[in-house]
């Protein structure tokens, strides 16, 4: 049920029962009993979002678990319309597989509005206890559930309106590239010459990358915000792939740039260690849901230039006036991990 029935939720105050009954009224969760009483959790506040687990309690004497999602007003305007897009989409069943779709989502613009409900998966998954990184067994999973989304929308021309890029994208480098001085004078002598300038350089060459990368292809649907809380993963079964979560930013894209983002938090020698690893189980899993025509050395490359592109995603991220934490870790990182896979050759090209 993805149209609005009693209008989207601005807070999460606004979630009452009779709101409730309103919107989930048609998706079959509450199997045509009333809503009794509605029991909340504590709200967890995000960089970016209200999120608050609910146990609605139903007239036959039964309870389902939710959660519910608002965005920050901030952000409401930037990111809610292109997650609601995203569930209202007919996805292929391999996607749906190892993504969590939402019960309900709704937006409207004036005034923004957005909220999203799912089902609480917590009693069944897991995800990370906040930046520490899974095993590599874990991130491996992570990875082959990346690439099942890939493969499902690999150069699939018929996504061609949805996948024309979210403003989020379409904004990034060119606003990267404007306030770059500004956060380099606000820095100071926290950010080396050798960094600063390299960021100038890259600022410049990015979108030209981007571009040709673009039209070369071969491209597919990203979610574009992979690190590793963005997965929730199986507690019972080590085989079965994690869900991803999270699709505030996804957008057209080649499948490297969601290795890229992931791998960037790590500290450079477990980056060093895992990306061997993790880039030929990517390829294997594309291999065997049926891609063809694109080689291990193919992913390496692009991998490479997803990493430089990637150096423009923590000014973006300051400029729009996210916090530190967000932003900081990856300033300090990329141009190390753009140096170790020599992306500097692209610089200089």
């Amino acid at each position: 049920m993805l149209d609005s029935v009693s209008g989207p939720a601005r807070s999460l105050d606004e979630l009452s029962e009779d709101w409730l009954s309103a919107r989930l009224s048609g998706c079959g969760l509450l199997g045509g009993s009333a809503i009794r009483a509605v029991e909340r959790g504590p709200v967890v506040e995000t960089p970016v979002t209200h999120v608050q687990p609910l146990r609605v309690h139903l007239a036959g004497g039964s309870s389902v678990a939710l959660f519910a999602k608002v965005y920050k007003p901030y952000l409401v305007e930037r990111m809610a319309p292109w997650e609601v897009a995203f569930h209202g989409l007919s996805l292929p069943e391999s996607v749906r597989e190892v993504s969590v779709g939402a019960l309900d989502a709704a937006w409207q613009g004036d005034p923004p509005a957005a909220h999203l409900l799912f089902r609480d998966l917590s009693d069944t998954h897991w995800s990370t206890d906040g930046w520490l990184p899974p095993s590599v067994a874990d991130v491996t999973r992570a990875v082959r559930t990346l690439a099942r989304v890939h493969a499902a929308f690999w150069e699939d021309r018929s996504l061609s309106s949805a996948l024309a890029g979210s403003p989020v994208l379409l904004n990034e480098m060119q606003a990267a590239a404007e306030h770059f001085p500004r956060l380099s004078a606000m820095l100071g002598d926290r950010l080396s010459d050798a960094d600063r300038g390299f960021y100038e350089r890259a600022l410049a060459a990015a979108p030209v990358l981007h571009r040709e990368r673009m039209a070369r292809g071969p491209n597919t649907l990203i979610h574009d915000d992979a690190h590793y809380q963005n997965f929730l993963f199986p507690n019972d079964d080590p085989e079965e792939l994690p869900k991803l979560i999270d699709w505030a930013s996804w957008r057209a894209g080649w499948g490297a740039e969601d290795l890229a983002l992931m791998l960037a938090v790590c500290s450079e020698s477990r980056r060093a260690a895992l990306e061997p690893v993790l880039l030929d189980a990517y390829w294997r899993e594309l291999r065997d849901c049926g891609v063809s025509g694109y080689t291990l050395s193919d992913l390496w490359e692009d991998y490479r230039v997803a990493a430089l592109v990637l150096t423009t995603r923590a000014i973006a991220f300051w400029a729009a006036g996210t916090s530190a934490e967000l932003w900081w870790p990856k300033l300090v990182r990329m141009p190390g991990v753009a140096r170790s896979l020599n992306c500097e050759a692209f610089l200089n090209a």
